[in-house]
């Protein structure tokens, strides 16, 4: 059986390395999600993919340093773990995060 190579590694503490191919997908797949919701509300996609950006970025940028650290290492070794099959984790507020 071929290993899945890794598509998410520690790099240091600010980054995560990401597979190029695993961007793609990711990308896609955000894309397509945005794409849907628009077409169902009837919305524009730029609008859309701001209300979901902009929010988000407001919540990761009231974070300390070592809460973003805690979910992206959560999001990593969940990626691990499930051999990259199917990662949906919940970043807003993970297992062990008070």
């Amino acid at each position: 059986m071929t290993e899945i190579p890794k598509s998410l590694l520690p790099y240091d503490k600010e980054y995560v390395l990401i597979h190029k191919r695993t961007l793609l997908v990711n990308t896609a797949t955000l894309s397509g999600m945005v794409e849907f919701i628009a077409q169902k509300m009837n919305w524009n996609s730029d609008d859309v993919a701001a209300m979901f950006g902009i929010a988000a970025d407001n919540v990761f940028n009231e974070m300390t340093d070592e809460q973003v650290s805690r979910r992206a290492d959560f999001i990593v070794s969940t990626c691990w773990q499930l051999n990259q099959k199917s990662v949906v984790v919940q970043v807003d507020n993970p297992p062990g995060e008070e």
